[in-house]
This record gives C-alpha cells, structure tokens and sequence, in this order.
C-alpha cells in the first residue's frame, strides 16, 4: 500500500488517554495512511495498549525504544514515514472527525503551503470541554502574528515531509518551543497557514508538556524569535552550532541575545523554589517588577503564578510575603482569588539556584 498520509504520534506514558487517541486517528475518513507510534521509554501500560491496536490493525507502526525526549521521536517519526505528507497527533489529544481529509485538500490545492494547522477546542484531564482559543486563519495574518508568538498549534498540523527534512526537522536546542522555531524557519521560504475548523479536542492536565515547562517553553521561544530575526537580516543562524538546550543560568548566547527575557525568567525560577533564601527571593519580586513592559504582558498570567506559589510556600508573614501577594492581587484579582488559596503545586526549580 502506497500510504498518501504518515501520521505521527510519540507517546510518552499516555495510558489513560492512549486508547481514545489512537481511535480517534483510526476512525479518520482518508486513506490510506499510516500512524507511526514512537514508544519513548514508556513505563506503564501505553506499550501494551499500541501492540493491542497494531495486532489489529496494520496501518499502525511502532518504534520502541528508551527515553530519549519528544524533539527525538518527531525527527525519528519523520525519518521514518513512508508518505509524502504528515500529520501530527498527540497521545492524550482526540482527534475530530473530518480533520485529516481537510488538510489534505487543502495541501493538494494550495503547493506553496508547507503547514496548516487547524482550531481546536480545549479539554481537561476528564475530557471537558473549557474554552476554544482564537484561531489566527490566511496565510499573511499567521506570518504576521508568528513574529509575536506561536500562531500554530503544533498537534493540530499537516506538513509536507521533504521540505521540513530539508529545514533540518526539529532542533533539540529549542526543546518545548520546538515547534514555534520550525514554524519560523517554514515561513522565511513558503507559506503557513490555518484552517477556520476544530481539528483536534486539545488535552490541557498537569501531565502536559505545556504545564511541566512552562518556563523553558517561554525562553526557547524568545530564543527562536531571536534567531528568526537575525537570519531575515541576513546573519548567521546565532543558533547553528546548539545541539542541546542552552543552560538557563549561565549561557552566554541567552544573555547576548535575550537579556531581557533571560533575566526575567531566572527569575521566576527563584520564585517557584521555596528553598531560594529569602534575599534572592525579594530581589527577584524588584527584578520582574521592573522587567519591560512586553515582557511582563507577554508572561503576565506565569508572572501571577510565580508571585502566589512564591507566597504560598514562604514560612511567616513579612514583607515578602506580603509583597508577593498584593503584587500577585493587583496583576489580576479575580484569577488571584481563584488561585492563591488553591492547592499548592510542586515545580522543582534547578538545583543551582
């Protein structure tokens, strides 16, 4: 068979959503694909759960293999596609029926589109319903909003294989950003663009890579942004030689190029580790404070969070305390009351701060 379609999805310990996502793709309307399942060193039953549906059922592949972290598994699942056109599909996410037929039409009909994502509605660990986020659509409002932030979500997209090989696949330097510095890369040579259509029922839970990295998610993306704007100035790629994520204490290409974002952002991670003493920890409340206007807007929501959990685990009432609180009250009182008082979340910050 001569799939048209390569889906791939890596998963990661996804027992309890396993089973639904992988129907979700199964039930699609478009033939024939694949679906390439990247086993990453799973510990529970998500091995069992694919080997269940492959015996099954043969469109599906799967590569087991020892942890080696999502920017791997998608550049292993691209190696290893058979189609001309992927798909891409989150283990914990379901995917809406329609989606894959669309995007196909719409790459047939459009050759100068290398990606197009899709809208999507917002889920939680229990599969409600909670919001559905603006959708950037046309291929010059998502160019242009893509110089700000990420205006594709990655689990909703269809690409043509050989031209994101060609870019280089995904680059573990920018890890949890992965996606926003391949889209940025994309549209310095073709077009992106976004389908007015839910294509996915996106999960959003604590296991999520989004709610686990928030941090360096935010630095991998001013990062990329960065890099972005130094090549369509027509330099050198700062980023070229990086084959890992740089260290958030202490690279100096993160100072160099960021400085702004970087500060900031060490900052918060003084903020999310209640064993900061408590003079780093009042410094960095004067230092977020003080951080640009953009910068702080661009992170507000993450700025409040920082501020409460800071507040919440620092033994006694003082000044800090008290500081962090009002600071946290005033940025946005009603999602305050709604957080400061709720139970407390474990985020381990670096041991070097």
């Amino acid at each position: 068979m001569n799939e048209i379609l390569s889906v791939i999805m890596p998963v990661h310990n996804a027992e309890p959503y396993l089973a639904a996502a992988t129907e979700s793709v199964l039930e699609q309307d478009l033939s024939p694909f694949e679906l390439i399942c990247i086993n990453d060193g799973s510990t529970d039953r998500s091995a069992d759960i694919l080997k269940s549906y492959s015996d099954r059922d043969s469109r599906i592949r799967i590569i087991d293999r020892n942890r080696q972290g999502l920017v791997a598994s998608l550049n292993d699942g691209l190696k290893n596609a058979t189609a001309p056109i992927i798909a891409r599909m989150d283990a914990d996410d379901i995917c809406l029926p329609g989606r894959f037929a669309k995007q196909f039409t719409y790459l047939t009909q459009n050759p100068d589109v290398w990606v197009v994502g899709t809208g999507r509605k917002l889920i939680d660990g229990e599969g409600r319903e909670f919001h559905t986020p603006t959708l950037v659509q046309g291929e010059a409002a998502v160019a242009a909003e893509l110089e700000r932030s990420c205006a594709v979500c990655h689990p909703t997209i269809m690409m043509r294989r050989q031209p994101i090989l060609d870019l280089g696949g995904y680059r573990e330097a920018f890890a949890h950003a992965e996606d926003y510095d391949l889209w940025l890369r994309v549209v310095e040579k073709a077009k992106i663009d976004n389908l007015p259509i839910d294509g996915i029922l996106h999960r959003i839970h604590g296991e999520s890579v989004s709610e686990k990295h928030k941090i360096q998610q935010r630095v991998s993306a001013a990062l990329a942004q960065a890099c972005h704007k130094a090549r369509i100035l027509g330099g050198p790629d700062p980023s070229a030689a990086m084959t890992a994520p740089p260290d958030l204490w202490s690279d100096e290409l993160l100072d160099a190029l960021i400085p702004e974002h970087i500060t900031f952002f060490r900052s918060m991670l003084i903020l999310f580790n209640p064993a900061a003493p408590y003079e780093r920890k009042l410094s960095a409340v004067r230092t977020v404070e003080n951080a640009p206007a953009q910068v702080k807007k661009q992170n507000k929501k993450l700025h409040q969070e920082a501020l409460i959990f800071a507040a919440n685990h620092h033994r006694g009432i003082d000044f800090f305390k008290l500081r962090s609180l009002a600071a946290a009250a005033r940025m946005h009182p009603t999602r305050f009351f709604k957080s400061a008082f709720a139970a407390r979340r474990q985020i381990v910050a670096p041991a070097s701060v």
